[in-house]
């Protein structure tokens, strides 16, 4: 499968991580606030020709749990394991029909930008880390083999969104994210979490 270019993931991924660090070097602030998150996300492909695979072109389902800490009130560093599957069909001379899955987890961090009114904050930031692609497509064949496998690749993104508290502990994060790998995984989308925090 073709791999897209090494030079800007490597830069991608190297600022995301970068920035984590960044954010980890600053003192803890008093009364930091832990928190984990859960909720679905919808992906859409962007790199829908891959190697003789092609990715339906629409919203794909997903889901992600974060876990964190507001370490200063500008920076929140953060965990994400998220979840991402993309339906698949041959074009050309080949055939398929499958899906591939990429499962990731992702280091980072964003930057909070606090405001007055109902929502807590808006923020952007992104997260590098290690994601395993498992692509089956075992009811089509390329040159007689079953079309399926699985790779180790390196994950990153990008993200944006704001944050809305439901009350005292519990908030919602409304949010919106660019996800890539160093191999065939490359999308955007919208996302939604439901947290608390402690």
């Amino acid at each position: 499968m073709r791999v897209i270019l090494r030079d800007r993931d490597f830069w991608l991924g190297a600022t995301a991580m970068a920035l984590f660090c960044a954010g980890m070097a600053v003192p803890e602030a008093e009364g930091a606030e832990p928190y984990v998150a859960i909720g679905p996300t919808g992906f859409m492909p962007s790199n829908t020709n891959q190697d003789d695979i092609e990715a339906r072109s629409t919203i794909q389902p997903g889901a992600e749990i974060g876990v964190g800490a507001r370490l200063t009130p500008w920076f929140t560093a953060d965990a994400r394991f998220n979840w991402r599957q993309v339906d698949i069909h041959g074009y050309g001379e080949q055939s398929a029909d499958g899906d591939w899955n990429t499962v990731s987890l992702t280091l980072g961090g964003r930057f909070n930008l606090p405001v007055d009114g109902p929502l807590s904050w808006f923020y952007v930031g992104g997260g590098a880390g290690p994601a395993v692609e498992l692509v089956d497509g075992s009811n089509g064949s390329k040159d007689g083999q079953p079309r399926q496998g699985t790779n180790v690749e390196l994950a990153y993104e990008l993200r944006a969104g704001v944050r809305v508290p439901v009350g005292d502990r519990v908030f919602v994060d409304f949010g919106y994210s660019y996800f890539a790998t160093t191999g065939i995984t490359e999308g955007h989308g919208p996302n939604v979490a439901l947290g608390w925090s402690w």
